[in-house]
C-alpha cells in the first residue's frame, strides 16, 4: 500500500513538472509569434534646422538693428519663410521698418536701410516730437553716438540772481554745468563739416566739424531743449549705456533752479553780435 502510494506521488510530480515545461514553451512560442507580427518601429529622422534672426526686445520703427537687440535661434528648415534673415551680417546698417515685438521673426521687408525707411513723420512715436540741436563733434561724444542711442543733455548756464537760493553766496554771472534732460532718445544724428571764413580768400578758409542731433521728445522736453539752446553757452551730449534707465536727481538746489528756469515760456535768445565792419586803408602814391 505504501509502495503504491509512493509510486503515484512520484508519477504525479513528474507529470506536474512536464506540464509546467510544456506551458512555459507554449507561452514563449506565443510571445515570439506576437513579436514577429508586430510592425517595425518607424525610424525617427533628425529634423533639419536653420538659423533665423528674431528681435530680443520690443523695437520701435526706425530702431537700428544690431547684435544687441537681435539674436539667432534655430527653427525647422521646412517652416522658415524665404524672406527670413538668417545671419547677423544681413542687418548691417539696417533699421526696423515697423514695430517689432520680442521674439518676432525678422523678415527682409521688416528690416530696411536708412534710404528705404518711410518719411520721418510716420516713424515718430505717438505723442512725441522731433527737435534738432547742433553741437561740435567733441561735445557729441565724437562719432560714438548712433541712431537709437540714449543720451543725457548737459549745458553750461550763467548763474542769475533769481536762481540763487537764500543763503547761497555763489557769485552772480559764474557758469554752472547742469544735466537738464536725461535718457533722451536719438532719432537721427548727422556728422558733417562746414566751411568757415571768407569765400573769396580760399587760403583763409577752414573746415569746422559739427554734428546735428535730432531727438524724439515730448512737447515739454522740446520746449526745455529750445530754451537751453537759447541761453546755454555750451551744450554736450553724454552717451548712456543702452539699458541704463536710471534718472538721477539734481545735486543741489541751484541745479534745481537752473532746470526750473528752462521750463519758462518767455525765454529769448540773446541778440547776435553786431558784424565787424571791414577796415580800409588808404595808400598815398607819390
Amino acid at each position: 500500500m505504501n509502495k503504491s502510494f509512493t509510486i503515484l506521488v512520484v508519477l504525479a510530480l513528474f507529470l506536474g513538472i512536464g506540464s509546467l515545461v510544456l506551458i512555459r514553451k507554449l507561452v514563449e512560442s506565443e510571445r515570439a509569434k506576437a513579436l514577429a507580427e508586430r510592425p517595425a518601429a518607424t525610424e525617427v529622422k533628425a529634423v533639419e534646422t536653420r538659423d533665423v534672426l528674431i528681435a530680443k526686445d520690443n523695437l520701435e520703427t526706425g530702431t537700428p538693428l544690431t547684435d544687441l537687440n537681435v539674436g539667432l535661434v534655430k527653427m525647422p528648415a521646412d517652416i522658415v519663410p524665404e524672406t527670413a534673415l538668417t545671419s547677423l551680417d544681413q542687418i548691417k546698417e539696417r533699421f526696423a521698418m515697423q514695430t517689432l515685438f520680442k521674439g518676432e521673426l525678422i523678415l527682409d521687408g521688416k528690416a530696411r536701410t536708412k534710404d528705404q525707411l518711410p518719411k520721418a513723420s510716420l516713424m515718430i512715436t505717438p505723442g512725441k516730437r522731433l527737435i534738432s540741436v547742433r553741437v561740435d563733434e567733441v561735445k557729441a561724444s565724437g562719432f560714438m553716438i548712433k541712431n537709437g542711442d540714449f543720451v543725457d543733455l548737459v549745458g553750461s548756464f550763467e548763474v542769475k540772481d533769481e536762481m540763487l537760493p537764500p543763503g547761497m553766496d555763489q557769485p552772480i554771472g559764474e557758469k554752472i554745468t547742469v544735466t537738464f534732460l536725461q535718457r533722451v532718445r536719438v532719432f537721427d544724428i548727422i556728422h558733417g563739416t562746414a566751411a568757415t571764413g571768407n569765400e573769396e580768400d580760399k587760403s583763409n578758409q577752414r573746415m569746422a566739424q559739427g554734428t546735428t542731433a535730432t531727438f524724439e521728445v515730448t512737447p515739454e522736453q522740446a520746449d526745455i531743449i529750445s530754451n537751453a539752446e537759447a541761453v546755454a553757452s555750451e551744450l554736450w551730449l553724454v552717451l548712456r549705456r543702452f539699458d541704463d534707465d536710471e534718472i538721477k536727481k539734481p545735486r543741489s538746489s541751484l541745479e534745481e533752479k537752473v532746470i526750473a528756469s528752462l521750463h519758462r515760456t518767455d525765454i529769448q535768445a540773446p541778440p547776435p553780435p553786431e558784424p565787424v565792419k571791414p577796415t580800409t586803408t588808404r595808400k598815398t602814391v607819390f
